[in-house]
């Protein structure tokens, strides 16, 4: 009986490439512009309109391209991440809504 492997290298590959090319200079680049645009000086309502910001523009965005960037790294083809992004996109959108919420706290509150 073959054992399938304890972690797939391909896709680790590829998840690295993802978060060196495209998730760390994106999300520096949304940050920079963040700290930029929202000049409130009450730091929970600056914290809360960063967040919502974040939630609304960037997230959306950021999803898609991690999903296009991912298909094309696979070499898929156009149709082929559109399809991905019609299956995708929704469900993988309302679960960051699920997670970046608290990890922007820590991220906008302390860091």
């Amino acid at each position: 009986e073959e054992h399938a492997p304890l972690n797939d290298w391909r896709r680790t590959l590829h998840v690295a490439i993802t978060g060196f090319t495209l998730s760390g200079p994106i999300s520096h680049a949304w940050y920079a512009i963040l700290e930029s645009i929202v000049t409130i000086q009450h730091r929970h309502l600056g914290m809360v309109v960063r967040m919502v910001l974040d939630a609304l523009l960037f997230s959306p965005i950021a999803v898609a391209c991690y999903f296009i960037w991912r298909a094309a790294l696979e070499g898929e083809g156009p149709k082929r991440i559109a399809a991905r992004l019609r299956t995708m996109w929704a469900g993988a959108l309302v679960a960051s809504w699920t997670f970046w919420p608290l990890a922007n706290v820590i991220n906008f509150g302390f860091v």
